[in-house]
């Protein structure tokens, strides 16, 4: 998938480029948050989708599966709907007292009574909240890289030198947007201006170029949206099940009551024409559940500049979240 602080470096860059310091700097200071999601598709509707590759929401789920008498391979891939990953949050925040960490079988009991789950015709597992309906013919869109194996051959030594080349396929994403009031065309003509561009993802994943196209949700997705917010405004002592990257220098999570698995981003930062090589940054993965701290401590933007002192590339952590009532 397509990193969230990658979106907002590339909003950041395309910022630059159009002289929109009024985006640019609604961007710096946390008040936008992006996030890019797969999506079930079937009879013309969407519905966004929100993949479970963590352990411990995993093992909730499958809890939740196993009580209603079905058994999930270790290598289905599984995803959630919106209602549902909100359901998951109010059970998580009503399974556990101050001070104490959730419990799977506690957690999977509330959880059980709200969701549903169903097998698709493309393989994959769906977790759905009560309210919802998901057609027998529904199917899971999921953007896939594809790797090709190119040869090139010195016509004089007859040597050859192999590479690889990699590109996202065709497909269908779901870009869920936070934006103050009065920037949602300037965020606008910057994602257009940035699907022409295109997304490169560190020179070593992305989404290439894309066509931007508004489209309505379901009811019950639209009901959802409200509870997405981004992390620097979320409700405070309160589990929260995040979109998006999170580095651990963030201090207003407390990390010690959180779930999340860690991964390393490197590539490259600076213009085209001067491009150096950062150091890697350890962040959470997508779908980390994370406990946010008191509200004594101010919720500041996280912000890690990498590169020369002429040429720094900003790194904005800013994920989208889905907090419970």
């Amino acid at each position: 998938m397509i990193p969230s602080v990658t979106l907002l470096r590339a909003v950041i860059s395309v910022s630059e480029v159009s002289g929109d310091f009024n985006l640019l700097s609604s961007v710096l200071n946390g008040q936008i948050g992006l996030c890019m999601l797969p999506l079930a598709s079937s009879n013309g509707y969407i519905k966004p989708l929100v993949p479970i590759n963590l352990n411990f929401v995993a093992r909730v789920f499958d809890l939740v599966a196993e009580k209603k008498g079905m058994s999930i391979q270790r290598k289905s891939e599984r995803y959630s709907t919106l209602s549902a990953s909100l359901e998951f949050v109010k059970a998580l925040n009503a399974s556990v007292s101050e001070g104490e960490l959730p419990k799977i079988e506690n957690l999977a009991g509330i959880l059980g009574n709200q969701v549903n789950v169903k097998n698709v015709m493309s393989g994959e597992i769906i977790f759905y909240s009560r309210n919802e309906k998901l057609e027998d013919d529904v199917k899971v869109i999921i953007p896939r890289q594809v790797s090709e194996h190119r040869n090139i051959i010195d016509r004089l030594t007859g040597a050859a030198t192999p590479f690889v080349v990699t590109y996202m396929q065709v497909s269908k994403l779901v870009l869920l947007a936070y934006v103050p009031k009065g920037l949602e065309q300037q965020l606008e003509k910057a994602l257009a201006l940035l699907g022409e561009i295109g997304v490169g993802g560190l020179r070593s994943r992305g989404l290439g170029r894309f066509t931007l196209e508004k489209i309505k949700l379901p009811p019950e997705d639209e009901q959802v949206l409200g509870k997405i917010v981004p992390i620097t405004i979320a409700p405070c002592n309160r589990y929260a099940l995040v979109f998006g990257e999170l580095p651990l220098s963030w201090d207003a999570v407390k990390w010690k009551n959180s779930f999340f698995d860690l991964q390393v981003i490197t590539g490259y930062a600076g213009p085209s024409y001067a491009q150096v090589l950062f150091g890697p940054l350890i962040v959470t993965r997508p779908g980390a559940v994370v406990k946010i701290g008191d509200c004594s401590k101010t919720h500041e933007v996280e912000r890690i500049e990498i590169g020369e002192r002429l040429l720094p590339s900003t790194f904005v952590f800013v994920p989208l979240v889905i907090v419970g009532e």
